[in-house]
């Protein structure tokens, strides 16, 4: 499907946001850019997943890959397409750095 596996989805049945991110970022600097931009849609939509739940690097991690894929794209629909998904992540990088307590 639109997810990526850190292997084998016998052994590893969830999709992993921090391997998902080095894959899709790794697909666009090989210049596999469709597959980039059709797996980079799951990153983008998601914020926080995988097997040990939430990781307080998700969201700079997903900016970072959308970002390797739009700068090779070069395609302004994609950028409209992940701005709304990279403003959210931006403000929860925002919000985790000057919490007090744990996020929910």
């Amino acid at each position: 499907g639109r997810v990526t596996r850190s292997s084998d989805p016998f052994n590893v049945p969830v999709p992993w946001q921090r391997t998902g991110a080095y894959i899709i970022a790794s697909l666009a600097a090989a210049g596999q850019l469709e597959v980039a931009r059709e797996l980079s849609t799951y990153l983008a939509e998601n914020d926080f997943y995988g097997g040990y739940g939430a990781e307080a690097d998700a969201p700079g991690l997903g900016i970072w890959a959308l970002e390797e894929v739009a700068s090779r794209l070069r395609d302004p629909a994609y950028d409209e397409t992940i701005w709304p998904h990279v403003h959210r992540k931006a403000e929860l990088i925002l919000t985790m750095i000057s919490a007090t307590e744990p996020h929910e």
